[in-house]
């Protein structure tokens, strides 16, 4: 059986970026466009957007990855593509 210590060593992160399109009313929309955060906020929480579009690991994710975990993984952008999820 595996202990704590065990079980949080094996689990690690990795910032993604992740393209996404909202889908609301017009208005609510347009709210966001113009960089209203707490718009966007409330239309993420409510799950009112699909993930589509770019979607990516910035290089230098795996680079600040490689160094905190002594790994050697290839330091460019890993794309994926992501239609409609």
């Amino acid at each position: 059986m595996e202990n704590i210590s065990e079980k949080e060593s094996s689990k690690s992160q990795i910032f993604v970026r992740l393209g996404i399109i909202i889908n609301a009313d017009k208005e609510d929309v347009e709210k966001v466009i113009q960089g209203d955060e707490r718009k966007f906020t409330e239309l993420i929480r409510q799950r009112k957007f699909f993930i589509d579009g770019e979607s990516y690991i910035p290089y230098s994710a795996i680079e600040y990855y490689n160094e905190k975990n002594g790994t050697d993984f290839e330091e460019e952008d890993v794309e994926f593509e992501c239609s409609m999820l």
